[in-house]
């Protein structure tokens, strides 16, 4: 049975799992015109750590608006291609995510929690840049991929959950809208989280502030593009539950091999007679979406984003995919396992943190085909969340 709850009942599974509603926060006031240029910079793509072969959809670009993230000339195009993705950071990046950062904390530290820190997975802004470079607002992109498809091809070893909003840029009161500068991208970054952590109950369900204080977090891949002529700044939070290294995910044929090791040998993670599981779910096979479906139209704002009709199903929370099986450790010998959707591993070591697990994913394939598998990994029977949301490109012939 699924441990991983969906509904607007359940809030905070929705924010560890599934996903937060992406919510737009502009402010009323004048404008006034831009001014001044910047350049962007393009960081070496990285390489995801699955060996398989990622097929890349492709992107529908009907109306890509070719802004620039930091108001100077058409930054790259940031889909995709096969595993990797050219990634413009702004120059006031490092500024723009450390009081990101701060705010985050802050908002933690008021709830007694503990400090994230910046992720090295750069998933945030990848999205950041999609969302500015072809105009829409959505944790889908134009290429049909959710966050955790996005962050494992970016290298990701852990778990992620999205925020994403928008603002303009402000002055400090967040009433005049302002040429987009660091001050007043700052402010709109600031108003952003303002509103993602009050006044988040009616459009999210308070999915977004629940992320945001979700204990079990300790990194963030934060992104920040903005566009210097509509003067509108975006945010992107991909909160991130970093608890293996070393992650490597294979398949070979029908042959699923998970190893890495926890960061702390934590009693009890991973062991076969922990209760821990794998549960693994199926997104069909990512296609291009139209910019004009990923961008926000007044008849589904007016729904909680948690609840939408599937006619507003890219402006809303993102869930995980269909659970086509759960992947326990080898049945022992003697006795009668289960069958149904289980799969019974046929290697489940762990030691002093590291594991291995190596499975079959043949019954499933068969059924559900070519797609997207995505392994959520709950280290033990005492589990309040899973540790991973990692995905297996499935293309066959």
């Amino acid at each position: 049975m699924s441990k991983i709850t969906t509904g607007a009942t359940v809030a905070i599974m929705l924010v560890i799992v599934i996903g937060l509603a992406a919510t737009l926060y502009y402010q009323s006031g004048t404008t006034e015109t831009p001014t001044g240029t910047s350049t962007t910079t393009t960081p070496s793509a990285l390489s995801s750590t699955s060996d398989t072969s990622y097929g890349g959809a492709g992107s529908t670009d009907e109306t890509s608006s070719q802004n620039s993230s930091a108001g100077g000339s058409p930054p790259a195009n940031p889909i995709f291609v096969g595993n990797s993705s050219t990634i413009d950071f702004p120059p006031e990046y490092a500024v723009l995510a450390n009081f990101t950062l701060g705010l985050i904390n802050s908002d933690r530290s008021s709830a007694g929690l503990g400090p994230v820190t910046i992720s090295a997975v750069p998933s945030g802004q990848q999205h950041a840049d999609s969302i500015d470079y072809y105009g829409y607002f959505s944790h889908w992109d134009t290429q049909g991929y959710k966050p955790y498809m996005r962050y494992t091809l970016l290298g990701g070893t852990g778990g992620v959950s999205e925020n994403v909003a928008e603002g303009s840029c402000t002055d400090s009161s967040w009433q005049r809208v302002r040429p987009c500068t660091v001050q007043t991208i700052e402010n709109s970054l600031n108003y952003s989280e303002w509103q993602m952590m009050n006044n988040d109950s009616i459009c999210c369900s308070n999915g977004h502030r629940e992320n945001i204080l979700n204990s079990l977090h300790n990194r963030v891949s934060i992104g920040v593009a903005y566009n210097s002529t509509s003067q509108v700044a975006f945010l992107v939070e991909d909160f991130e539950d970093s608890y293996t290294s070393s992650a490597s995910l294979q398949l070979s044929g029908s042959l699923v091999t998970f190893q890495g090791s926890t960061q702390q040998d934590l009693t009890g993670w991973t062991g076969g007679a922990s209760g821990a599981e794998i549960e693994v779910y199926y997104d069909a096979t990512p296609a291009g979406i139209p910019v004009s479906d990923l961008i926000p139209t007044a008849a589904c704002l007016q729904y909680n984003e948690l609840s939408e009709p599937p006619s507003c199903h890219y402006q809303g929370a993102y869930d995980e995919g269909t659970e086509v099986a759960t992947v326990l450790a080898p049945c022992p010998v003697g006795y009668i396992c289960g069958s149904g959707n289980f799969t019974y591993a046929q290697t489940w070591h762990q030691s002093s943190g590291n594991f291995e697990i190596v499975f079959s994913i043949a019954q499933v394939e068969s059924s559900s085909g070519n797609g997207v598998y995505t392994l959520y990994l709950w280290p033990n029977g005492d589990s309040t969340a899973p540790i991973t949301s990692l995905s297996i490109f499935v293309t066959g012939p």
